[in-house]
């Protein structure tokens, strides 16, 4: 496995989902349920504290 440089404070889903190799229609959904994204418009952006949050839902398994 290639190491892969951090994650700015902020980031985008589709940025995150390229550094995670998963869907970024997925991510933003799962974002949107647990509420752990901004919304400007339609731009979503994710901070450190939403991407925690993501990848603690994500550890136990839940079906987006």
């Amino acid at each position: 496995m290639t190491a892969r440089a951090p994650l700015p404070a902020v980031t985008t889903p589709e940025d995150l989902a390229a550094h995670l190799g998963v869907s970024e229609r997925t991510l933003r959904e799962m974002a949107r349920a647990l509420g752990a994204c901004r919304m400007f418009g339609n731009k979503m952006i994710l901070l450190e504290g939403d991407v925690q949050l993501i990848m603690e839902a994500a550890r136990w398994g839940r079906n987006w």
